[in-house]
């Protein structure tokens, strides 16, 4: 990944976690990783575990942030959270996948997708 981008996303990663953390949710891991992949951001409030994919961008020359979720990785998300929960004892049977689109220019804009379904 060019550096650019790499800060870039780091940067959304921050937003994303003031964002929740302004919310009420309490930060649980940030980029928690295993053999098929990573989460960016795990958050709860009370009992609600949400699985946050962050997606970042300056322009949208690419497309929306949010477009640049496809099915296949939605599909991977769902089974990092799947994992992240079993490797946490299993204690939350119905946790939330969610993807938060951040675009950055002459200010910050937030785009938030609770509830995504990765069937």
């Amino acid at each position: 990944m060019v550096d650019g981008r790499r800060e870039l996303g780091s940067r959304g990663e921050e937003l994303a976690a003031a964002f929740f953390a302004a919310r009420g949710y309490d930060i649980v891991e940030r980029n928690w990783r295993c053999d098929i992949g990573e989460i960016d951001l795990i958050v709860r409030k009370g009992k609600e575990l949400r699985c946050i994919e962050v997606k970042t961008r300056r322009s949208f020359g690419g497309g929306l942030p949010e477009e640049s979720v496809t099915e296949a990785k939605l599909t991977t998300l769902a089974d990092l959270l799947d994992r992240y929960v079993e490797a946490m004892g299993g204690a939350d049977p119905f946790p939330h996948l969610d993807v938060l689109s951040i675009y950055i220019r002459d200010g910050i804009e937030y785009a938030y997708f609770p509830d995504i379904d990765a069937s």
